[in-house]
């Protein structure tokens, strides 16, 4: 699967990509995203010999950020959650969000329990060092925000990285919409953008100070 930038954008900021999952207890059109999230992918750094503030990074001009879902998630109705974070002004605090969400159905699935999971507020903290980290300097190690990758089974797992090109549909920015899913994965269908700040619905913020706006705010 992909989810794909609209209006034509692409990456154009130093920082990693983060895809979650959230299984909704029915319907998942009625579901306020504020359950247990789970990470199936995550990407960071790809070359680390090349420019740090930019094209060292996977996300680095990409129009999508592209993911398998696990073949172990159980079938049901899932609100799925892409995000970039720019992290060129982290070292003042000043990480940036860039995110979209949809709803998605999942059939063919397995049985596996995805773990480990977090809460959307709450998976990030203000000072956690993946958003005040210096990209200034030269390439150093990046610690990658939030929980492990789930990549299948009845525990967490480490990043899987490998992406398979997809045809996508594009839906306005900074909102994304899924692709069809690879034969060799459940296949999600009947996808619906879908944004804020845990997915339930409303407008993405986006841009300096994301955190006060949109990942710390209670409901």
């Amino acid at each position: 699967m992909a989810m794909k930038l609209g209006v034509g954008a692409t990456m154009k900021h130093p920082g990693p990509a983060m895809v979650y999952m959230s299984k909704a207890p029915s319907s998942v059109k009625e579901y306020e995203g504020d359950g247990e999230w789970f990470k199936i992918f995550e990407s960071g750094v790809c070359d680390p010999s090349k420019d740090f503030l930019g094209t060292a990074w996977c996300t680095w001009d990409n129009d999508r950020i592209e993911f398998t879902v696990p073949a172990e998630v159980p079938e049901g109705e899932y609100l799925i959650r892409s995000e970039h974070v720019g992290i060129h002004g982290a070292h003042g605090g000043e990480a940036e969000f860039y995110y979209g969400c949809a709803q998605v159905k999942v059939t063919g699935g397995g049985s596996g329990t995805p773990s480990p999971t977090v809460k959307f507020p709450g998976a990030y903290k203000q000072d956690d060092e993946s958003f005040n980290f210096s990209i200034w300097g030269g390439y150093k190690e990046y610690p990658m925000p939030g929980p492990a990758v789930w990549t299948g089974g009845n525990s967490g797992g480490a990043q899987s990285p490998a992406q398979t090109p997809t045809e996508d549909t594009t839906s306005p920015a900074p909102s994304s919409a899924p692709s069809s899913a690879p034969s060799s994965a459940p296949v999600a269908s009947e996808a619906v953008a879908h944004n804020a700040e845990n997915c339930n619905g409303g407008k993405a913020k986006r841009g300096r100070r994301a955190f006060r706006e949109a990942l710390l705010r209670k409901e």
